[in-house]
């Protein structure tokens, strides 16, 4: 991991942040098909560990343990960059997965929605229409997780009626 000195007790801290069975490093078998698993081949990145957090209060300890052995931290809800940067971008970070994370709620009054970052847009879809028949811009792709998507990607169909997802305009 960040500070080869603090390998063993960065490992201990994170495990005790999210628990055995919800971090892996890179020493386990076939980390980088199904811990990592890059979109871009050509952009080889390798994190320090993957964390599996399902609370708030896990990620808060996730980033408590990368701030005091020195990682970089990053965000993860499905990992569709071209860049790798749902993997940390360079190698060592330590990657929080936002899977876990697939909440909706929308307001009747508003039609406010608010979106967990692990949503994925064919359930995002069937929430949205369920709440009222609503639709929103976004890509094409169902599996995609909305954490990236709606915060720097967006691109679909309905950009040029719409906008792009980040912008948040809704039908």
């Amino acid at each position: 991991m960040g500070n080869t000195t603090s390998i063993a007790a960065g490992r201990d801290c994170l495990v005790s942040a999210v628990g055995p069975a919800h971090v892996t490093f890179q020493d386990a078998l076939l980390y980088q098909t199904t811990a990592v698993d890059p979109y871009n081949l050509n952009i080889p990145v390798t994190p320090a560990a993957v964390t599996y957090p399902q609370s708030a209060e896990e990620i808060a300890a996730v980033v408590k343990c990368a701030s005091d052995y020195d990682y970089k931290v990053q965000a993860c809800s499905g990992g569709h960059s071209f860049g790798n940067y749902g993997l940390g971008g360079q190698n060592g970070a330590i990657v929080v997965e936002m899977k876990h994370f697939s909440q909706f709620s929308m307001d009747e009054s508003t039609f406010v929605a608010t979106i967990g970052p692990g949503t994925t847009l064919g359930d995002l879809d069937t929430e949205l229409y369920n709440a009222g028949g609503r639709a929103m811009a976004h890509g094409i792709c169902p599996t995609i997780r909305t954490g990236g998507h709606l915060t720097v990607g967006g691109l679909g169909p309905t950009a040029r009626q719409w906008g792009l997802a980040p912008s948040g305009n809704s039908m």
